[in-house]
């Protein structure tokens, strides 16, 4: 007969949430400036604005230079390629690769790490859906809707990855920076119960390996 342990994190799902949610506002700030009355720049009265990142401007700044420094790199093709057609093969093709990967490589390598951070996340309150904004490799920006039940913590946390969506969209919020910590617990599915299985064939596979009890 298996035995199965349901152990709900202090005393259920519920009040779990809470002590959580106590836990983690203790200490929090609301570095944005950001209430949680604030609505999304669409004007809607159910969206409301419970993340704002602090790194935007610096994500922008780092996108908008390695763009421009792209596009100067490829006005300058015709010239660089004038000016090593007299160098020796192997040299030729150093600096053409150098120069390729400058060119090409890094707004491209720079994109995979910037598109997970989130910008801004807003609720919408009537549907229950999340949306998250990030920036595109052009400098768009780019929503995603997802709700709660769609988003996991990955088991291995990657470079720049708190959560997923749908298991495959990597995201980067800080803790810290939520208007209200109880989403966060949401999102991370902190609130919900833990439950605890045990497989009695282990067990009894311990149990066989002990020496007899002496009567």
């Amino acid at each position: 007969m298996s035995k199965k342990f349901t152990y709900a994190k202090q005393l259920g799902g519920a009040s779990n949430a809470t002590f959580l949610n106590k836990m983690f506002n203790h200490g929090s700030r609301n570095t944005s400036g950001t209430t949680s009355s604030q609505t999304t720049q669409n004007g809607s009265s159910d969206d409301r604005v419970i993340y704002v990142g602090t790194l935007v401007r610096m994500v922008r700044f780092v996108k908008l230079f390695s763009l421009s420094t792209s596009a100067v790199g490829i006005s300058l093709q015709p010239y660089i390629y004038q000016n090593v057609a007299d160098l020796p093969l192997f040299v030729a093709a150093a600096v053409t690769g150098v120069a390729s990967f400058f060119i090409f490589l890094t707004p491209v390598l720079l994109h995979i790490v910037t598109k997970r951070y989130v910008i801004e996340m807003s609720l919408n309150e009537r549907t229950g859906k999340y949306t998250a904004t990030t920036y595109s490799l052009f400098l768009r920006l780019k929503k995603l809707e997802f709700t709660s039940d769609q988003v996991s913590a990955p088991n291995m946390p990657g470079i720049f990855t708190t959560i997923r969506v749908n298991n495959k969209i990597p995201l980067f919020v800080d803790p810290n920076l939520f208007t209200d910590r109880s989403h966060f617990i949401k999102l991370m599915g902190y609130d919900a119960p833990m439950e605890w299985e045990m497989n009695p064939d282990e067990n009894d596979k311990k149990d066989s390996h002990l020496p007899p009890k002496s009567k």
